[in-house]
């Protein structure tokens, strides 16, 4: 069972911290992109005690202090902490290193993978790569981050467009024609993600600017696709209930309302929603889809 998540970098970072979400039990977590420190972690890579120390900077439970008046070491103890982490994290990854690069030297693709210049295709080429290998691997689950720039669309919108769309069609078509080749289809999600969306107003240079609410897709051999989910605005017209301005939307649904049912579909228990999802109870449960809804 692999998942595949497509980042669409559409924003610069000034800085950056240790959070995000931990999935329990999830075999293997390989990030592949381009401008982040990606740290292979998960049930088989990390041991010991440090395991909830990772969970607790990944979670966000550990954070540097937001008021700048408190005492230093505080501040310093969390960088200790997080440093001292990732140190061991990195341990292990150098480790697992030398052994998935033998692993990947038996790996053989069933398909023709064409790259050119495409960073998309050739991430998704590492990741049908890693997939193949997934017995070498042990790898019960997997869960994989590939990126792609080049969406931040100031300027010249349409024929950036065009230029991304042909990109993103040309590798997600070699990437699906190679999974069916291994038979692993069926067992395989790809969800789009992105850091924003785009006004819905242009601006003097023919694009578009930092928006809010916008349209995401997914696919696998196991989800209910050719189907639009949860509901239009009711008006896009600037002025409208959920425009903040230029067709800058307002969101009506949280990202949980389809990654919970994706990870139930990877095995995620009921339980352990809250956990993995701390969020989760801030929302009406009618704005989540259920795995029923997302996958046959």
């Amino acid at each position: 069972m692999s998942e595949c998540w497509f980042h669409a970098e559409g924003s610069r970072r000034s800085h950056s911290r240790c959070a995000g979400f931990w999935v329990p039990e999830v075999s293997n977590h390989v990030f592949l992109g381009g401008r982040h420190v990606h740290v292979v972690a998960g049930q088989d890579y990390v041991g010991g005690n440090h395991r909830s120390d990772l969970r607790k900077c990944y979670s966000g439970e550990v954070r540097p202090p937001q008021d700048r008046h408190r005492q230093y070491h505080q501040c310093s103890s969390w960088q200790h902490l997080c440093r001292g982490v990732l140190q061991k994290v990195r341990r292990c990854h150098q480790v697992q290193s030398g052994e998935l690069d033998q692993q990947l030297k038996t790996a053989k693709l069933k398909t023709s993978f064409p790259t050119n210049d495409i960073d998309l295709a050739r991430q998704l080429k590492q990741v049908a790569r890693l997939i193949s290998a997934r017995v070498e691997r042990k790898a019960e689950r997997d869960v994989f981050f590939v990126e792609i720039g080049g969406w931040d669309t100031h300027s010249s919108v349409a024929t950036e467009l065009n230029d991304r769309f042909a990109e993103l069609n040309l590798a997600l078509t070699s990437f699906v024609a190679e999974m069916k080749a291994q038979g692993i289809f069926d067992s395989t999600t790809l969800v789009t993600h992105s850091d924003f969306a785009r006004t819905l107003t242009p601006n003097s240079g023919e694009g578009t600017d930092h928006g809010w609410a916008g349209n995401y897709f997914m696919l696998g051999g196991a989800v209910k696709g050719g189907r639009v989910y949860n509901d239009f605005p009711t008006s896009f017209r600037e002025g409208s209930s959920q425009d903040a301005g230029r067709g800058r939307l307002i969101p009506k649904y949280p990202w949980e309302n389809m990654m919970l049912p994706v990870a139930e579909w990877m095995g995620l228990e009921s339980a352990q929603g809250s956990s993995v999802f701390p969020n989760l109870g801030a929302f009406n449960s009618t704005l989540l889809l259920s795995r029923a809804a997302l996958f046959q």
